[in-house]
């Protein structure tokens, strides 16, 4: 008995011992995983609708266009051979360029928007005890943002903040899993006055064979109401439709990468 209560002690103790280190952390990138399965190189995203327009990268709708009747290109988003957005234009308001250093942590973004080319910095620590990655980003010399990723024991992302320098909430996202499924993801935005602005609440439906079917997000804003969003996926993972408020839908068409 005392050598299974020795063997039973080892094992408590090793269990509680064991430490994750960054490379083994998952930060919920499910479509990350699905572009590098299927070796996608492009995303091009196009409006089926005519009266969609982008209002803060987001996708709403214009009622001066709605008489142009015609598919609108959004934009495209590029990948590295990892699954990683190295090149986003689907954003307004410019275009992304995004790198990463050698752990694959996201290093520096450089954002063109006409003639100016601001570059964001990041450095940051990960702290194993508590599973807590802790990432400043800056301009130039000036400190700009903080981002605080929590992780589970077993390495999955739960708790998102993004926090000004100056300690004022942008946004903090919550994570749910379910045998190592990502089954609700909870969003909150903040203005520049740290009023709750957006509140979203995405739930993943899998088919029978485990397999992303869709995402539906229920979304309550300040400016926009009360709407829904739901993301259709293909057979392979990737990304098929979207509808916005049951009338916008984006296509999504994906180019793979030349061998």
């Amino acid at each position: 008995m005392k050598g299974i209560s020795i063997i039973l002690l080892a094992l408590v103790l090793g269990c509680h011992s064991r430490r994750l280190e960054i490379t083994q952390l998952k930060f919920g990138d499910f479509e990350r995983v699905a572009i590098e399965k299927n070796e996608v190189d492009t995303t091009y995203l196009i409006a089926k609708n005519p009266w969609v327009k982008q209002k803060y990268g987001e996708l709403v709708f214009d009622t001066v266009s709605f008489l142009n009747w015609k598919f609108m290109d959004v934009g495209f988003v590029v990948y590295d051979s990892l699954g990683r957005i190295v090149v986003d234009k689907s954003i307004q308001g410019g275009d992304y360029k995004y790198f990463y250093d050698t752990l694959g942590i996201l290093d520096s973004i450089v954002w063109r928007d006409w003639d100016v080319t601001p570059r964001y910095s990041s450095t940051y620590q990960f702290y194993p005890d508590s599973l807590v990655l802790l990432q400043r980003w800056t301009q130039g010399w000036y400190p700009r943002h903080i981002y605080k990723y929590k992780f589970n024991d077993i390495g999955e992302l739960v708790e998102e903040e993004h926090t000004a320098d100056n300690g004022r909430p942008i946004m903090y996202m919550s994570y749910e899993y379910d045998e190592g499924k990502m089954k609700i993801k909870d969003e909150k935005s903040f203005n520049d006055i740290g009023e709750l602005v957006k509140e979203s609440k995405t739930r993943l439906y899998y088919s029978s064979q485990s397999r992303l079917d869709s995402t539906v997000s229920a979304i309550n804003s300040k400016d926009d109401g009360v709407y829904q969003m739901v993301t259709y996926y293909d057979s392979s993972g990737l990304k098929k439709q979207t509808v916005l408020m049951d009338t916008v839908t984006i296509l999504y068409w994906h180019k793979k990468r030349s061998r």
